[in-house]
């Protein structure tokens, strides 16, 4: 609950000083030109402002805390995997003041991440003040995420479905709890500070859709696929482009964000110049929503049907470079917001195009976007739930699930294809930080039939083999135990160490049938085909055994040796389900360290 009110405060002091520095850099000096008749000048704000900002929160994100530089999503994950959630106690005050000044002063960022990032360090502090062990930290950490989110954008549900699909990527009973909790908390929280509206200003609110838009829904979700893939590896191109240059310049590192912030400049005062008092509802700064309301509440520019999608068309265009130059020069800021961005114009072009072929209603239009904006979101991020109902929750549109989902699931499966990694594991993996899913998801998975190593290469030890015979199996295979059969079923087990026991008693020249004796209460623990991996290795754990035979009974009582596992087999159950990669998560839990000792034999 303490989570949930500090991250929801958190979320509310981030966007009250963000509209402050807004307000007073661009808003106010251009109100101020505008009434002395000296607009022809309004270029020194759009300018000026991005420009001093920036080499501020260039000082920041680079002298005082580089964990605030950037999405801050990828850093929670990081943090959550390599550190247990720890995170520097710095890291919410910084990125609250870093991200207020990058959006604040015009730049295309979201709010997002910057107030996950904060909820999440805020949930880091409480946990290191009270000491409390590593899967707690984690887990208040995830909470303080899920509040964050909950509160900035009205979403509780939604705030704990992103901080379950895109930061823990796994659950359970635990989690949730704590997650629900901090998100209601912090939800509620925003509710005191600053309303309960929706997060965007819509005013349509559609009760119902008509089924012969559901097919072309398929077919947004298909583009939007196409494109939030193409907008990951574009996002990071720009940000790769902007380092060679900055190089090239030989320019301070904390000289970037002033560079990028100066490029969304130069595309904010050209905004300006082209739609002149209808700026705001084009603008790619990412400290207001109105292009997206105007859209999702139909309303288009005024032209014809070439201007609309030429203009909608270049705002799309403008917003990818926008964000790329904001972020990807160092800025801190998230990319939720502007894939929003994008996604919403991605809708409206495909509805205006399908409403001037088929001749749909104009109110089409926005129920296009709105399935644009979460086919493109879900695409982006991969979080097809977070999409789907964050959608409703942020609009008030409950009675779009239908069309929202048929272009979430198309979308998502469409930009994986192309694009295994998300936005966020993107820039994660660039650094050679891979999350992979963890191994207990892997070993569900898979069965044991899998990776099991089949009867046909275990020596079997038949009933009538004498004990010195054994003995020269075992010391031709080099192992430990083996099993005993007749006719292909399972009899019993032998270890080496017993049976060097009863050769050293003399009876080596016995057979294995000869000591077989009839004991009601020797059992053998088994498994069966179908398994899986997961329950194989909890048997040999908590069963505390080396081997585990595989059997199947064609007739009842008669257990049929067809395959064995052991420690060993684990990684081949791995590779079974995924062929090319290693199990990261035991590299994210290793620590290394030098040593100058050595010892030779």
């Amino acid at each position: 609950m303490v989570v949930g009110i500090v991250s929801g405060f958190g979320a509310w002091l981030f966007k009250k000083l963000t509209e402050v520095i807004y307000f007073s850099t661009i808003l106010w000096p251009l109100d101020l030109l505008e009434q002395r008749g000296l607009l022809n000048f309004a270029w020194i704000v759009f300018l000026v402002t991005p420009l001093v900002c920036g080499l501020f929160v260039g000082f920041l994100v680079s002298k005082v805390s580089k964990e605030a530089k950037g999405h801050g999503i990828p850093e929670i994950i990081k943090s959550i995997v390599k550190k247990n959630g720890q995170m520097d106690l710095k890291v919410p005050f910084i990125k609250i003041t870093a991200s207020a000044f990058t959006i604040g002063s015009g730049g295309s960022a979201g709010r997002e991440g910057p107030i996950a990032q904060i909820g999440a360090g805020f949930g880091s502090m409480i946990a290191q003040l009270l000491n409390l062990r590593p899967e707690e930290m984690k887990s208040i950490v995830i909470a303080g995420v899920a509040a964050g989110v909950s509160a900035v954008f009205n979403a509780p549900i939604g705030g704990v479905l992103f901080a379950i699909e895109v930061i823990k990527r796994e659950t359970n009973v635990k989690d949730v709890s704590t997650m629900i909790i901090a998100s209601v908390v912090g939800a509620v929280t925003g509710h005191l500070l600053w309303g309960n509206a929706f997060a965007l200003s819509i005013t349509i609110l559609f009760t119902g859709y008509e089924f012969r838009y559901l097919p072309f829904c398929l077919i947004l979700g298909l583009f939007a696929g196409l494109l939030s893939a193409a907008w990951i590896k574009i996002f990071y191109h720009l940000e790769d482009g902007q380092k060679f240059i900055y190089k090239k310049m030989k320019l301070k590192e904390w000289i970037h964000p002033a560079m990028g912030g100066l490029g969304v400049g130069i595309i904010s005062f050209l905004t300006f110049l082209i739609f002149g008092k209808n700026w705001l509802s084009f603008t790619v700064m990412g400290i207001t929503y109105l292009p997206m309301d105007d859209l999702l509440n139909g309303i288009l520019p005024e032209g014809s049907f070439i201007f609309v999608i030429g203009a909608l068309s270049l705002f799309f265009i403008l917003k990818m470079l926008a964000t790329g130059l904001s972020i990807g020069s160092g800025g801190s800021g998230g990319v939720f917001a502007p894939t929003l961005f994008l996604g919403v114009f991605l809708g409206s072009i495909f509805g205006v195009i399908v409403c001037q072929i088929f001749g749909f209603p104009t109110i089409a239009v926005a129920l296009f976007a709105l399935v644009g904006m979460a086919s493109f979101f879900a695409g982006t991020v991969r979080a097809p739930f977070t999409a789907i109902i964050m959608t409703a929750e942020m609009t008030g549109n409950y009675f779009l699930t239908i069309p929202v989902m048929l272009g979430v699931v198309v979308g998502t499966l469409i930009a994986a294809k192309i694009q295994p990694e998300d936005i966020y594991l993107k820039k994660l993996a660039r650094k050679g930080i891979e999350i992979t899913r963890r191994l207990p998801s892997v070993l569900d998975e898979v069965t044991v039939q899998e990776f099991m190593i089949p009867c046909e290469k275990i020596p079997n030890i038949p009933i009538n083999m004498i004990l010195n015979d054994v003995l020269s199996v075992f010391s031709t295979n080099h192992i430990e135990i083996l099993p005993i059969t007749e006719k292909g079923i399972l009899i019993g087990t032998v270890r080496k160490n017993n049976l060097i026991e009863q050769i050293s008693s003399g009876n080596g020249e016995k057979k294995i049938a000869d000591l077989i004796t009839t004991n009601e209460n020797c059992q053998i623990i088994c498994i069966q085909p179908n398994s899986t991996a997961m329950q194989a290795a909890a048997i040999l754990l908590f069963k505390n055994l080396d081997i585990l035979p595989v059997v199947t009974f064609q007739v009842p009582q008669v257990p049929i040796l067809v395959g064995w596992v052991d420690q060993s087999t684990f990684e081949l159950a791995y590779r079974t389900k995924f062929p090319d990669l290693n199990p990261r998560e035991i590299e994210n839990s290793m620590v290394i360290i030098d040593s100058h000792l050595s010892f030779t034999h």
